[in-house]
């Protein structure tokens, strides 16, 4: 898997794994000393694998909700935050049975100790071994226009592990890049590229057919060196696609895009559960929520609006009200901004804390929605974006969601420009559709819920 978070996965699992051997290690060497000093029950030992599995989980859940994981400081602050809520459930978890025997705690926290250690050790490990091999991409960009000057912005811009060399200039073009940063011409290709050492050559080129320089690029290819277009680049960074640059062949001969029945079937069981499970946690809270919003305006406690779901479907959607009623009876369909005057005192506070959008769980155990995947669109909405926004309708191809990837990264969106920016995470995550980046999306939306980011 390509991507951004498709590295991001790597990375988790592979520090995922190591923290399980490292627990299996730990928990073999206590029980030798256990056996040899403690003599402590089953029930001890089963005591000290559920400690372990909290830190594993803890460990994971940070290392899904935190970014910029290539950065030391980043590493001691994602130890330090699972390690302290690793201590607080433990803490909970101590108070819900009987505390343990003297004999108990000294096993318990040699053990929780020695496991610290060795995390802490082969993180650290991982995160040097991953910053020095990033530091080592040298990236030359194949072109001096308006595209080339798109990636040489993105690279001077972001700490993501790539470092520019260059630009190579495009024959007959005005270079629309720094002067002082074209490093060669096209015809010198392969001997620029032996005098920067690139490790990557990204393809920037509007028209790539008839003009590129295919022998040398096919040499380069066959001496190590990494190539790729603008577009899988620019999605490899930013964790979006670049709409405007991308072609239908692009999709169609991209390497994922690939939604089996499996990964399907997979997605509407987690839908089911955590839908059912949600319904159960936020029941109690409902019959305020509704005397709340009846006391604050007029008006029903639910708010029913007609959205388009999978395969271009119509669907009702269901909502706690947060508007006056009748909000767009002079109006007609538009998108809320920042201290919308139709928004009430109540339905303020409902939409920070994401409390407004509870009864679409109903709609994800309907089947209109899934936890994960793009925000469904009014169809008002919907009719004009198609005709200004490429490839807008194939964020139906898969079911809408309660959340996903363009939500946690984009901020409410109120206008064409902004659907446009959403539409480039979505496709993003219909590119590289998976269940462990459902369960990603899932642990970042419940960060943006706890700050109360990006809500209107």
């Amino acid at each position: 898997m390509t991507g951004t978070h498709g590295h991001l996965n790597r990375d988790i699992m592979v520090l995922l794994l190591g923290d399980f051997l490292i627990a299996s290690f730990c928990y073999t060497f206590v029980q030798f000393l256990q056996n040899a000093y403690f003599q402590l029950d089953q029930f001890s030992q089963t005591r000290v694998l559920i400690y372990i599995c909290i830190l594993i989980l803890c460990s994971l859940a940070v290392e899904l909700c935190l970014k910029k994981r290539s950065k030391q400081r980043n590493f001691f602050l994602r130890l330090l935050t699972a390690s302290l809520l690793a201590l607080t459930a433990l803490t909970v978890f101590n108070s819900l049975i009987d505390m343990p025997r003297q004999r108990e705690t000294i096993y318990i926290y040699s053990i929780l100790v020695v496991y610290f250690a060795f995390q802490w050790i082969w993180h650290f490990i991982f995160t040097t071994i991953k910053v020095l091999r990033q530091n080592k991409k040298r990236v030359l960009i194949l072109g001096s226009g308006p595209q080339a000057k798109i990636i040489g912005t993105l690279l001077n811009g972001h700490s993501n592990g790539y470092r520019l060399v260059g630009y190579i200039k495009e024959p007959e073009l005005m270079p629309q890049v720094p002067h002082e940063h074209i490093v060669g011409a096209w015809d010198r290709l392969l001997s620029v590229i032996e005098e920067v050492k690139p490790h990557l050559l990204v393809i920037c080129l509007k028209e790539k057919r008839g003009v590129l320089p295919l022998e040398d690029i096919l040499e380069s290819k066959f001496n190590g060196i990494e190539i790729l277009d603008m577009v899988t680049f620019y999605q490899k960074i930013t964790g979006k696609l670049l709409i405007e640059y991308t072609t239908p062949s692009w999709f169609i001969f991209s390497d994922s895009f690939k939604i089996s029945k499996f990964k399907t079937i997979a997605q509407q069981v987690l839908n089911k559960l955590l839908a059912a499970v949600g319904l159960l946690v936020m029941l109690p809270f409902l019959p305020l929520a509704a005397l709340l919003i009846k006391l604050d305006s007029p008006g029903p406690v639910f708010y029913r609006q007609v959205r388009i779901g999978l395969r271009g479907t119509l669907f009702v959607l269901y909502k706690l009200r947060t508007m006056v009623e009748d909000a767009e009876s002079s109006v007609g369909a538009q998108w809320a901004v920042e201290e919308d005057p139709r928004i009430t005192r109540v339905g303020r506070f409902l939409r920070k804390m994401r409390l407004d959008e509870v009864p679409q769980l109903y709609n994800v155990l309907k089947g209109d929605l899934s936890i994960v995947g793009p925000r469904p669109e009014r169809p008002e909405f919907i009719a004009r974006l198609q005709k200004v926004i490429p490839y807008y309708s194939e964020r139906h191809c898969v079911k809408p969601g309660l959340t996903g990837w363009a939500q946690i990264n984009y901020p409410y969106g109120a206008s064409v420009e902004d659907a446009l920016e959403k539409l480039r995470y979505d496709l993003y995550y219909i590119k590289n559709f998976s269940i462990f980046f459902d369960f990603q999306i899932i642990w970042k939306t419940l960060a943006v819920v706890l700050w109360g980011r990006g809500a209107r």
